[in-house]
């Protein structure tokens, strides 16, 4: 009797290890799998390594998206989380989860992984997502801020392949009869460890498993364009490169007009800006007018290699930072 259940004890081990086995391969399987389905692109930024990710690499209207960026830094720099309102673009954020930070090659991985729905068909864009960089490498604190590079999609209508075909059908076959089951006793034992060992493994798992982080605040888009400013003052960029400094100035004030009005500033030439802002009915003439001239003096430093005076630098900022409330925000 005991050497009787000893055999089915070691037989019960060998299936345990052959599932959790089983259970890796299908795993690692799976995760070639999205790797291959996925949109992924690659930049760098000084000593941050930026990979964004998209899957799959084509959907349906009704399917969720997986949005994955994972940012490499090495020692000394940190990265901010992305800050996400309820949409991006054409795409509805459902939800977000942040992983554990891990050492990857000597540097540090940081994940920020989304739900997206999107919101209509065609090919839709995930346009490149700001993030605050800090590196406290040197002497000195440096902020600035770093971007993902676009990821393009194709999505399909809902009703896309959904109908049935008679090119699917199939021939009818003979009914087979079922096997006679066999009265064994061993998988019954075998069930009942793997049980056990399921259970033990949950029960370490509750125990040992890490607070989850806290929950992402979800700021308006004047808190949004305030962080931004906040971060181009203290870069004293208007003194390293001016054409960088009216850059990001102007992509400031277009996201935020993106992020309150809809409108698609970031990937409109300031021409076709100014005409989608004429036409959008929450836009004043008076509005109109200070936007423009705002812009079309950026245009000419960061395309006519026009030389600001300190009095055109801070003019043009303190425009910017009328336009976005940055006053009003940063009061309160």
């Amino acid at each position: 009797m005991a050497e009787r259940a000893r055999i089915c004890l070691l037989l019960a081990l060998w299936a345990t290890a052959v599932a959790c086995g089983e259970d890796r391969e299908e795993s690692s399987k799976s995760t070639d799998v999205d790797q291959r389905s996925a949109v992924t692109v690659r930049s760098e930024d000084g000593p941050v390594e930026l990979i964004a990710s998209l899957s799959p690499k084509s959907a349906r209207l009704s399917d969720e998206l997986d949005f994955v960026i994972t940012v490499r830094t090495e020692p000394g720099v940190e990265v901010e989380p992305p800050v996400f309102g309820e949409s991006h673009g054409d795409f509805q954020v459902l939800d977000f989860h942040r992983p554990l930070p891990r050492e990857v090659d000597g540097k540090t991985e940081r994940r920020f992984e989304f739900r997206l729905e999107p919101m209509e068909t065609g090919t839709l864009t995930v346009y490149p997502v700001p993030m605050m960089m800090i590196d406290r490498r040197g002497d000195e604190e440096e902020m600035r801020l770093v971007e993902t590079e676009g990821l393009e999609i194709e999505i399909a209508s809902v009703l896309a392949d959904a109908g049935p075909s008679l090119a699917d059908a199939k021939p009818d076959t003979p009914p087979i009869a079922p096997p006679e089951p066999e009265r064994l006793w061993w998988p019954w034992i075998v069930t009942g460890a793997a049980a056990l060992v399921l259970i033990a493994g949950l029960i370490v798992y509750l125990v040992r498993r890490p607070a989850p982080p806290p929950p992402e605040i979800r700021r308006t888009p004047r808190e949004l364009a305030y962080l931004e400013i906040e971060a181009l003052i203290q870069s004293n960029l208007a003194s390293k490169d001016i054409k960088l400094f009216y850059v990001e100035l102007t992509a400031i004030v277009r996201r935020f007009i993106e992020r309150t009005h809809g409108v698609h500033a970031p990937e409109q030439t300031t021409e076709e800006f100014l005409a989608a802002i004429a036409a959008h009915p929450d836009f004043l003439d008076e509005e109109r007018r200070r936007l423009q001239a705002f812009l079309e003096s950026a245009d000419l430093v960061k395309f006519a290699a026009f030389q600001p005076r300190d009095e055109d630098i801070e003019s043009s900022f303190e425009r910017a930072k009328a336009f976005v409330g940055f006053e009003e925000v940063g009061s309160t």
